[in-house]
């Protein structure tokens, strides 16, 4: 069954009590709830967003919907009908949260958007001076 709770400082306990993860956004880009939740190991379920696919793939660590009421309830249904699925792609969230959010990653990172920033500062003064 469903249940909505109030913010609460400790989401850890909610995320061992659940087994699907709803992210209805606009953006999804390193999302906390949602990378807090795939560390659980919680079988998350996104919208189709840019940048979602930076955190899910479709169908290997999660799903993604189409922003639809249909879409979302389409692969709610399916997790509750498919328990070993739901289980794989909550193992497969929570190793890539270990993969791509260690440390290490997270500097490899920070050091490439520091880098496009960089780029993109530097192409415009060049095109201001030109």
């Amino acid at each position: 069954h469903l249940r909505l709770h109030n913010w609460d400082a400790n989401a850890v306990k909610y995320y061992d009590e659940s087994v699907i993860y709803i992210l209805a956004a606009k953006f999804v880009f390193c999302n906390i709830a949602l990378i807090e939740a795939m560390e659980r190991g919680v079988a998350p379920i996104v919208s189709k967003v840019d940048k979602a696919d930076w955190v899910i793939t479709d169908g290997v660590n999660g799903l993604m919907y189409d922003n639809t009421k249909e879409g979302l309830a389409e692969k709610i249904n399916y997790l509750i009908e498919h328990r070993q699925e739901r289980m794989r792609l909550g193992k497969a969230a929570r190793q890539t949260i270990i993969e791509k959010f260690n440390n290490d990653s997270r500097m490899n990172v920070i050091e490439e958007e520091i880098r496009a920033l960089g780029n993109k500062v530097s192409e415009t003064k060049m095109a201001i001076s030109a």
